[in-house]
């Protein structure tokens, strides 16, 4: 018997099975686009109404949901039907933490059923660390002030910390709450945040939203955020993103910043992760403030604080709608000791955190905390592109076809990436044009990192100097 012709046989008709299964099933798919198009004036009649409402009952079944019981039963309460015409019932067989959370979720709704969100309904405090930012100060005011949100349900303080300018006068010219910060000892936007909450009566106030000084935020801002915190969210994380994207540097910032804040969270968001903190355009609870509090100072505050309420179960949700937009350096010379901050502070983090987070989410099998605990881990885009880049030069010059596969393929998913979450974001023309300086970036950011991983700089803030800010 000839083996060699027995195996090739047995290779080329599981090809030709496979094959013929995908042209069915790309058939199907045209059979598909023709019923459609056949059918597609033949719009539903509705037969008859209900004289009256009917009695309906909805049955939310759980088992160990600790991350989505209180959002998916909040939700539920928020579908419009008549309440005494409507029964919502939690049929809960978990053994873990779900059932104090659906617990409490449902003696809190019996008090107080959340509004709808067409009506604004939660008072905000919106807090701006500010640190000599005299040249910004004025245009984040006025873009809080012009928000499509109650005036009375929003209050405005500047926490102007440890500042040698006019940022004190011209907040308060401008109608915000002054809160003057002076502690040469304690220094950073951590311990300026935790200062803020400590100053202001919280307790009037249903959340918290945090902004940074150098920001511009969108009108709907605040109405998105209480639409997301009515709905049951404990803390909200909106789209930051560049504000000026003319020169090189900052629109390669607003295509990273695309693809890192927008993109990312929303895959996250399809299997119900935690988006992260960005550290700009967050708000959170009250209650999840009095419970959790503000313990994070390092240099990566955000992502310290994302840490510290994922070990306590709870998600951080990404509000695409709710945009703001921040200044940022015009030349990559300006821009180094903010990548070099904030790449040390995400690796600091990592090392101190992000193992026993990983060990809590294995034992507890939470893909979402093992999601976040790698968080950190991962390398800039640039850092992936550069192993890519390397990888298909050794494949040349060493002959090695698996290097030259590995190489390619990577660089050749990257780039997909790159291009669809751009289409997605719909970034600018100034955006694309800027990718062709890439491989200059991926250099300066390639040897950033090596120096954040080596522990060369980065540990202490400084004031970076902003495009359309500063100049």
């Amino acid at each position: 018997m000839d083996w060699t012709l027995l195996g090739q046989r047995i290779v080329v008709t599981i090809y030709t099975f496979a094959l013929v299964m995908v042209c069915l099933y790309g058939l199907h798919r045209y059979v598909l686009v023709y019923l459609y198009y056949r059918h597609r004036r033949h719009a539903p009649r509705i037969k008859g109404t209900f004289a009256d409402r009917p009695r309906v009952t909805i049955q939310l079944p759980m088992y160990n949901e600790q991350y989505v019981a209180r959002r998916v039963i909040e939700r539920a309460c928020l579908l419009e039907w008549p309440r005494d015409r409507l029964q919502i019932q939690v049929v809960d067989d978990s053994v873990d933490e779900t059932v104090q959370i659906a617990a409490a979720a449902v003696a809190r709704l019996r008090q107080r059923p959340p509004a709808s969100p067409a009506e604004p309904s939660n008072r905000f405090a919106v807090l701006v660390p500010a640190h000599n930012e005299e040249t910004v100060i004025e245009r984040l005011l006025q873009s809080l002030h012009d928000l499509d949100y109650p005036a009375d349900l929003r209050d405005i303080y500047v926490i102007a910390d440890n500042c040698e300018d006019d940022t004190e006068a011209l907040a308060g010219a401008a109608g915000a709450r002054v809160l003057s910060r002076r502690d040469p000892e304690r220094l950073g936007k951590g311990h300026a945040l935790r200062w803020g909450l400590q100053s202001i009566a919280s307790a009037e106030y249903d959340a918290v939203v945090m902004v940074d000084a150098d920001s511009v935020v969108d009108q709907e801002f605040l109405r998105a955020m209480d639409t997301r915190l009515a709905a049951g969210a404990q803390a909200v994380q909106g789209y930051y993103g560049v504000l000026d994207a003319r020169s090189t540097p900052s629109a390669l910032r607003s295509a990273s910043f695309a693809l890192m804040h927008y993109v990312r969270p929303l895959g996250k968001s399809l299997f119900g992760g935690s988006c992260g903190l960005k550290g700009n355009g967050m708000a959170f609870s009250s209650t999840l403030l009095a419970e959790v509090g503000w313990q994070s100072f390092s240099v990566a505050e955000d992502a310290e604080q994302h840490i510290r309420l994922m070990e306590e179960g709870v998600v951080v949700e990404f509000a695409p709608e709710a945009k703001v937009w921040a200044d940022m350096p015009s030349s990559l010379a300006g821009a180094r000791s903010q990548n070099l901050r904030w790449e040390a502070g995400r690796w600091k983090v990592a090392r101190r955190s992000s193992l026993s987070l990983l060990w809590r989410g294995l034992r507890r099998r939470s893909l979402v905390m093992v999601d976040a605990a790698v968080e950190p881990l991962i390398p800039p885009l640039s850092v992936v592109a550069a192993l890519g880049v390397l990888a298909g030069l050794a494949g040349l010059f060493l002959g090695s076809t698996a290097l030259l596969v590995a190489g390619g393929g990577s660089l050749a998913g990257l780039g997909a990436h790159v291009v669809g979450g751009l289409l997605l974001a719909r970034a600018p023309l100034t955006v694309w044009r800027s990718l062709l300086a890439a491989p200059l970036y991926l250099i300066w950011k390639v040897a950033l990192y090596v120096q954040a991983l080596l522990g060369v700089g980065g540990g202490k803030w400084v004031r970076t100097p902003r495009a359309s800010a500063d100049s």
